[in-house]
């Protein structure tokens, strides 16, 4: 009596694959899941390093994740075509390929984050690539640190690999793997919405900021063209606050008359010269300013002592600050 073979297929139910396109989808499933690991342990890094913390965690680490979840499901997806056309051990070793490179990417990215507490900038960037930096980063273990979790990722792809070659069956689907894709487009489109999230992106996602914040410098430089406003000069002024409304000229739609001087303001004695000392701070957020709330007993005395014996004002912004911070 002849006894039928049964057809290998997949979990999902496709007859149609492979054994070595089962083991191709296997490993995907694995380096997905290995990429991941990886970002969650490098962003609890850089959130307990970074000086600037984000003030809703959890948001700004479930918008990292799912980032770089879809930028794995992408790679993994342009593999599995590729693994169609061609031998998919070709497919299978590019995909280790760009996920290494991926990770020690995003590892040498991680460490500029947490030690300047802010994403990726055209000068961050600079200034993440001047030898200083780097002869610094050796002195705190920087290095040590990639070495050992690059390591670790190469070793769990090898492992991973090994495993995918004996897998029978598979729950890695391109639709699954676009349905992950789709929610890091939502988490790409939300991220501008919650602090700091510019800290929690990978490589892909500080490059693509990168390439964005390049492409603003040239507007600013004049290199692209950005059309003028429609709005006339004076409709700036909605945005002045209510006291100042006595404007001197629609050339210059900001110069105004000041108001009187209330009487209940600081005088001097008649014949007393004012003694003013303006003091500017470069990167020093007022977070960590003793009369501001401070954690770090100690840290500002000598502000603490003028805030003390002088006047502390608690409404003050900077007017010009490109960073999040500022």
């Amino acid at each position: 009596m002849l006894r039928r073979t049964p057809t290998r297929k997949s979990a999902s139910g496709d007859p149609s694959l492979t054994q070595s396109q089962i083991a191709l989808r296997s490993l995907a499933g694995y380096a997905i899941f290995i990429r991941s690991v990886l970002g969650f342990v490098v962003r609890v890094r850089i959130f307990l390093a970074a000086p600037l913390k984000p003030q809703q965690p959890l948001l700004w680490l479930a918008v990292g994740m799912i980032e770089g979840l879809a930028v794995s499901s992408i790679i993994c997806i342009v593999c599995i075509v590729i693994g169609r056309s061609r031998r998919t051990d070709v497919a299978r070793g590019l995909m280790v390929a760009v996920f290494v490179t991926n990770a020690a990417l995003y590892l040498v990215f991680a460490e500029v984050i947490a030690y300047l507490g802010q994403g990726l900038h055209l000068q961050v960037f600079q200034l993440g690539l001047h030898p200083r930096f780097f002869a610094g980063s050796v002195e705190g273990g920087a290095e040590i640190r990639i070495a050992i979790l690059l390591a670790l990722m190469i070793g769990a792809l090898v492992w991973a690999n090994a495993r995918a070659m004996r897998s029978q069956s598979t729950r890695v689907t391109l639709p699954r793997l676009c349905a992950f894709v789709v929610l890091g487009v939502l988490a790409f489109l939300a991220a501008p919405y919650i602090h700091l999230s510019e800290t929690t992106g990978g490589p892909v996602v500080q490059l693509l900021n990168l390439l964005d914040e390049r492409r603003r410098n040239q507007q600013l430089h004049r290199l692209i063209d950005v059309p003028h406003s429609s709005l006339p000069l004076t409709s700036i002024r909605a945005l002045m606050p209510p006291l100042h409304r006595h404007f001197i000229d629609d050339r210059y739609p900001l110069a105004y008359i000041p108001p009187p001087r209330s009487a209940a303001a600081t005088r001097l004695a008649p014949g007393v010269a004012p003694n003013i000392v303006i003091v500017l701070l470069e990167s020093m957020r007022s977070a960590e300013v003793g009369a501001y709330g401070g954690n770090v007993p100690g840290l500002t005395p000598n502000f603490d002592l003028l805030a003390r014996n002088g006047i502390l004002i608690d409404d003050a912004y900077s007017v010009g600050g490109y960073t999040p911070e500022g």
